[in-house]
């Protein structure tokens, strides 16, 4: 069984789930690893071997190394999907999914070896200029090693949570655990900046590709923002609306998230076999996916997408076209979309806005285990959330490690918890909290 491979020197090492068919390589962004995806695995149907990346910078991969860039990050993941081809049979390729800093990885690696990949999904990808503004009070915490500096610094002016609430999180058991995550960081984001990249020269990329974006971060920096960049350069991508969903939804609810990932996978394998059985091989130059002048969007209101524990609202699937103009950067807020036959009523174009600012309510279960005090709503991104602590079955939800992680990651850190509950939030249930 492939756990680990070597590269000049460094250990990269992954973690697996047992399965037959073609394998998936999940490759997770900057202060995550894979025991934080680990959820996320669990609840995926795909029948295949489930592989995930621990990246260089995390133990128990080896360090950074001298003369790092995102071009080591890549020449790895190429070799790991090398090498998770051969394990796992290379006739039948890899499928790939990233998320965030991963998921330029991915997008880079899937154009640098179009024979192993079968499929390439996306989740909130980031691209220079994310972060920059915080490099330089970065690389000052680095050269002096405080970590506590580099933890308050992802939080507050890279990820922009409020003083209040960093300074909360600073009183709780999580913030010891952030502090190993965040060693690597400044140089991560570094090389992230440094990175210079065409995304429209992916458009050639022959092969399904999904993008996915948590519906509450539609249009809003800094993770909105740079979404539509890449829905722009990919406009024959799947682009899939995430209910209710943030930057976190495999910490968040990952069955909603695996589900979207399964239905990706579906998608790309169906959309392959006409293709196959018409042509004998994918070098025919046909693409699948949607049209070029319009962009497949689905959104699930009732497959999961709300609720802690991922059961969802009931509610009507919806499957739309959005107009090019969608995905436009200076439009993605005002996406127009019209509904596919089914009778699904179009949603209006401000009906987004209406959501985040808590005068559209959905039924459903809270995402929180605790509800949101509104007098601690400090920024744009926290008030998209309070429509939430209006809902008395967040109250309901027992108070577990998983969902209490999930409470004190996502601005619900109240005081008065009890340390019993403190004491039961684990390094690996947290570790994918924060930030790419």
């Amino acid at each position: 069984m492939l756990g680990q491979v070597e590269r000049g020197g460094v250990r990269l090492t992954l973690t697996r789930r047992d399965g037959s068919g073609r394998p998936l390589l999940i490759v997770p962004g900057v202060m995550a690893d894979a025991a934080g995806w680990q959820p996320v695995v669990d609840a995926l149907g795909a029948a295949g071997a489930v592989y995930v990346l621990n990246r260089r910078g995390r133990e128990p991969s080896g360090p950074l190394g001298p003369g790092y860039s995102l071009r080591t990050e890549i020449e790895d993941v190429e070799l790991v999907l090398d090498e998770v081809a051969a394990a796992e049979g290379a006739d039948q390729g890899v499928d790939l999914f990233g998320w965030s800093f991963g998921g330029l990885l991915a997008l880079e690696v899937a154009a640098r070896r179009p024979a192993a990949v079968r499929s390439l999904t996306l989740y909130e990808p980031v691209v220079r200029p994310f972060g920059r503004a915080a490099l330089a009070a970065l690389a000052e915490a680095d050269a002096t090693g405080d970590l506590d500096r580099a933890v308050e610094i992802v939080n507050r002016d890279v990820s922009g949570f409020s003083a209040e609430y960093v300074e909360e999180l600073r009183r709780s058991p999580v913030w010891e655990v952030l502090k190993p995550l965040a060693a690597p960081l400044a140089r991560e984001l570094a090389a992230l900046d440094e990175h210079l990249v065409d995304l429209r020269t992916f458009d050639s990329l022959d092969l399904p590709v999904t993008l996915l974006l948590g519906a509450v971060n539609e249009g809003l920096a800094p993770y909105g923002e740079v979404f539509a960049e890449f829905t722009a350069a990919l406009p024959r991508a799947r682009v899939v609306l995430m209910p209710g969903q943030g930057h976190l939804a495999h910490a968040q609810d990952p069955g909603a998230l695996a589900r979207h990932l399964d239905e990706a996978l579906k998608e790309a394998r169906e959309a392959a076999a006409p293709s196959a059985a018409g042509s004998g091989s994918r070098a025919d130059g046909a693409r699948s996916g949607p049209a070029p002048g319009a962009t497949r969007t689905t959104a699930r209101r009732g497959s999961g997408g709300t609720g802690s524990g991922g059961s969802g609202s009931t509610g009507r699937g919806a499957v739309a076209l959005v107009t090019r103009a969608a995905v436009r950067p200076d439009s993605a807020r005002q996406a127009v979309r019209r509904p596919a036959r089914g009778g699904v009523r179009a949603e209006r174009p401000n009906a987004a806005r209406q959501r985040r600012s808590g005068r559209h309510r959905r039924g459903g279960r809270s995402h929180f285990a605790l509800p949101l005090r509104p007098s601690s709503v400090r920024s744009r991104r926290r008030s998209a959330w309070s429509r939430w602590s209006g809902f008395p079955e967040a109250r309901a939800i027992p108070v577990s490690a998983a969902n209490m992680s999930v409470a004190l990651m996502s601005e619900r850190i109240v005081p008065a918890l009890a340390p019993a509950a403190m004491s039961a939030v684990s390094a690996s249930s947290i570790s994918s909290r924060l930030c790419a």
